[in-house]
């Protein structure tokens, strides 16, 4: 009857009501559904994000329901989303999913709207990952010593938060017990598929690089993210890096030179027509991004000019247009070597201050 009377209060837009139910019955549930008022609340779409407040000053749970899913899952599903009731919950998880029992196996079922819910693109969502990550302790690991990384930070990817023997070797292969730096370890909570090149892994870098609200990326969880991402393919931007650093000398000498070595030519058009295929390949995989970085317009200019730039010398084009070629994929192809400089601490934080001054 309780639940009947509350439902019509919905409906009717009885608000006053509404919030006074929920204050004096905020462990009302629906059995055997497992459905607790805060699930109520979210199915029904004629709602209210005032009923979402009151629940969480009423400290209502909010829990797994049988099917494995919590209010959020709900609402983040819905057919008409109510972006006001999904704030409210973002906007208060920090203190409403502390207070909830085996908060771990929670985030668990997050995986699924995870995504989501980065995709909101607001504060709320930056206030939700400030409880994605989490500290714990192993006995076994010391309390001090040396990270073995330029960054001062190692990854380990395991399944539970005790791990094996394996996996404890691995965290123990990046400290130094000589050093006398504090050691903390951290977890993110929600499992995706954290191998480098996953499905997982791809999504989500396409989803941060289009975030544009920053305080998603002042926080633990976005930065965590962020540099396992580098961590995993640093490699690749620095063997990319060292690649078009050898072909820019290659073009240099060619071009002080000034006579024809067919060679050089090959050999430089070679590098210069994989790497120029890699950026047509982010160009069309983060369209939105790349158009707003003004570094990649000038590495896609720079690639191309030097491509035009051999198409006129072999095409015996006038000489005159080939060194006009020749003379700005110079100049920009030097801007785009400075970019170079990102991959190296010192230079990279340079570069930073450079953007936050203007």
């Amino acid at each position: 009857m309780l639940l009947k009377l509350l439902l019509n209060f919905i409906i009717a837009k009885d608000v006053p009501r509404v919030c006074e139910v929920i204050q004096k019955f905020p462990d009302l549930s629906l059995r055997p559904h497992g459905f607790y008022l805060f699930h109520i609340l979210s199915l029904c779409e004629a709602n209210n994000a005032e009923y979402i407040l009151q629940c969480i000053e009423s400290k209502a749970k909010f829990y797994l329901d049988f099917t494995k899913k919590t209010p959020l899952h709900y609402l983040l599903n819905s057919n008409a989303r109510d972006q006001s009731r999904i704030n409210a919950i973002l906007a208060h998880s920090e203190t409403l999913f502390p207070q909830q029992p085996n908060i771990d196996i929670m985030f668990r079922y997050f995986s699924s709207i995870f995504f989501q819910i980065l995709k909101l693109d607001n504060i709320h969502v930056a206030t939700f990952l400030k409880t994605c990550v989490s500290n714990f302790r192993l006995d076994i690991i010391p309390s001090f010593g040396r990270i073995k990384s330029m960054s001062k930070t190692g990854f380990i990817r395991c399944i539970y938060l005790h791990p094996n023997e394996k996996e404890v070797a691995s965290i123990l292969r990046y400290i130094d017990e000589q050093g006398n730096a504090p050691i903390s370890l951290q977890y993110f909570r929600i499992p995706l598929n954290f191998s480098p090149y996953s499905s997982d892994m791809v999504k989500l870098l396409m989803i941060l690089l289009e975030l544009e609200c920053d305080d998603i990326f002042d926080t633990e969880a976005a930065k965590m993210l962020i540099d396992y991402f580098w961590t995993n393919n640093k490699w690749f931007a620095r063997a990319f890096a060292g690649c078009y650093s050898v072909s820019m000398v290659i073009f240099s000498i060619y071009a002080g030179l000034r006579t024809r070595i067919l060679p050089m030519e090959i050999i430089d058009f070679i590098l210069v027509g994989f790497m120029f295929i890699c950026e047509i390949f982010q160009f069309t995989l983060i369209f939105k991004s790349y158009c707003k970085d003004l570094w990649k317009a000038i590495d896609f200019l720079a690639l191309a000019l030097r491509i035009m730039a051999y198409i006129s010398i072999w095409n015996d084009e006038d000489s005159n247009e080939s060194d006009w070629f020749i003379c700005f994929a110079l100049l920009v192809g030097y801007f785009k070597w400075i970019s170079c400089l990102r991959l190296f601490n010192a230079t990279s934080k340079f570069d930073l201050l450079i953007t936050e001054k203007y």
